[in-house]
């Protein structure tokens, strides 16, 4: 069957895709009754030829009632259509959640640079996962560093106080790779804080009553 439509796809720009289309839905319907699981070719087919014959709702239909069931490579098509149709990118988020595809998930997170969304989405589960079943810590500090300081500030933040949680210091590991991201750290917060706080002392000796401090200057001879 597979062969089959395949070789009309190759003809769809001389083709009319609408009874294609239909044989193609109702295939993959039969198939889903039968509890078995369709080629990924196959819907992504389907999703082309509905796209190329502008029925979005349609599209619609078949991911909301689950025609087309749930898979990463489903989601990763829906992923590559987000220009021709707008809900695909949500549809996809929504689907990976279903599945679980936390790993997944996050990496299409951070290529988006949401990256906050994906540290919510990290923070469910307890600091030992994060080691294992996720992305390596400098994915988050690298996408958060080059979206604004504050995003990184919280990430860093967040890192440090697992790794606390789990050794008991705030150290990364060698195997995570974050020393430039330590060293941004200090650059970026605490050599800040210490001349903010150096300055402050320094503002603190300086006498407020600068009204006696000028009576106290002597007086210029050419003022006379």
């Amino acid at each position: 069957a597979r062969v089959v439509f395949v070789h009309f796809s190759q003809d769809l720009e001389t083709k009319p895709p609408a009874r294609l289309i239909g044989v193609l839905t109702e295939y993959i319907r039969s198939i889903g009754r039968m509890m078995m699981v369709p080629v990924p070719k196959l819907p992504n087919l389907l999703i082309d030829l509905l796209l190329k014959d502008d029925r979005h709702y349609q599209l619609h239909q078949l991911l909301q009632y689950h025609i087309l069931q749930d898979s990463e490579a489903l989601a990763e098509k829906l992923l590559t259509i987000e220009k021709q149709y707008k809900p695909a990118y949500q549809l996809a988020i929504d689907m990976l959640t279903r599945l679980k595809s936390f790993k997944k998930l996050t990496n299409v997170l951070l290529a988006r640079e949401k990256v906050l969304v994906a540290l919510r989405l990290i923070s469910q589960f307890d600091p030992q996962t994060t080691l294992t079943d996720f992305p390596r810590a400098d994915m988050y500090l690298r996408c958060a560093m080059e979206t604004d300081p504050t995003a990184f500030f919280i990430v860093y933040n967040w890192f440090t106080q697992r790794n606390l949680d789990l050794n008991g210091t705030t150290a990364f590991d060698p195997s995570e790779e974050c020393d430039v991201f330590e060293e941004a750290y200090k650059d970026m917060f605490e050599k800040k804080q210490l001349i903010e706080d150096q300055f402050q002392c320094k503002k603190e000796k300086v006498p407020t009553d600068v009204g006696r401090l000028v009576l106290r200057l002597p007086r210029h001879t050419g003022d006379r």
